[in-house]
């Protein structure tokens, strides 16, 4: 019995790092072949790590995915199934600078 505690003082837990950004696609990262935009820290992470490449996000935009995540819980258990901020300001032309009108 010693021994089998002796052994585990010396287990090293994992290190995790979950890397949840907006809007970037699974060819983005240059560790994955994305050339647009250099991801340095990333990419040196994924060659010193396990890379993952499959996954799953629970919503097609952020804010019901960190929902989703932060709770551990589907986001439609508690009615989040969009932006907030998107549905608040849907329809109204004008008083919003919308980036595709910024850059034409």
């Amino acid at each position: 019995m010693t021994m089998a505690v002796g052994s585990n003082l010396h287990k090293k837990n994992p290190n995790v790092i979950l890397i949840f950004v907006d809007d970037m696609g699974y060819g983005d990262p240059g560790c994955y072949g994305g050339q647009l935009v250099p991801t340095p820290g990333i990419d040196r992470l994924a060659s010193g790590g396990m890379r993952f490449t499959q996954g799953y996000v629970s919503a097609p935009v952020c804010g019901p995915s960190r929902y989703g995540l932060l709770s551990g819980a589907y986001q439609n258990r508690f009615g989040v199934y969009w932006n907030p901020l998107a549905l608040s300001i849907a329809g109204r032309k004008g008083e919003y600078t919308q980036v595709p009108c910024e850059l034409s």
